[in-house]
């Protein structure tokens, strides 16, 4: 399995609506309760980002709850397990809207199809400039280590052993960093994440 979520993945529903309305520290502290977070885990969330504005944590957040912490546990659980799973993320940032939307939901696909100019998520992510150079070398390279993992290949960097956990990092510059207990990550560590139905 190769699991990959963005960065930023809720900031595209706190900008283009979708999402209900969190502007005061009290509307954050509920959202966190809601999260499963007490008060004492929301502030080790919030030493991530000192200073961040009350949306970006809202942002940051809905990103972990909804996206990012069960793509990681679920890649981190078969890492232990033993079977073959590799993690990444997309950290690319957007220039649509003047930039708000950052690595947001959904960023990562015309790189991941290699088509960095056709269909609506091309238009989104691009908000109507055009592709760099090094926007169209990063869809090269990431869409080689999707055809070299579909094919039944490394990707091109480790995948989660028993204890701590290597992910790809994509952006113009990729890098390989290593999961660390970073206060973000450690905030959610009582809370336990359900099986998600559709």
């Amino acid at each position: 399995m190769l699991a990959l979520h963005t960065v930023d993945e809720f900031r595209m529903f706190t900008i283009m609506g979708g999402s209900p309305t969190v502007e005061t520290e009290e509307d954050l502290a509920a959202l966190g309760r809601a999260f499963g977070l007490s008060a004492a885990r929301l502030a080790e969330f919030r030493s991530a980002a000192p200073g961040a504005p009350v949306a970006e944590v809202y942002a940051m957040l809905g990103t972990d709850y909804l996206f990012a912490e069960y793509t990681s546990r679920l890649a981190e659980a078969r890492g232990r397990a033993g079977a073959e799973t590799y993690l990444a993320r997309f950290a690319w940032q957007s220039p649509a809207l003047g930039g708000v939307l950052g690595a947001c939901h959904g960023t990562d696909l015309p790189f991941s199809w290699g088509d960095l100019t056709n269909g609506p998520a091309a238009q989104l992510v691009f908000g109507g400039t055009a592709p760099t150079i090094a926007d169209e070398d990063l869809a090269r390279r990431m869409l080689a280590s999707w055809v070299a993992f579909a094919q039944g290949k490394n990707p091109g960097w480790p995948r989660p052993p028993s204890t701590r956990t290597p992910v790809m990092r994509w952006d113009i510059a990729e890098e390989l960093i290593e999961e660390s207990a970073s206060p973000r990550r450690a905030a959610w560590s009582d809370v336990t994440f359900e099986a998600r139905r559709r």
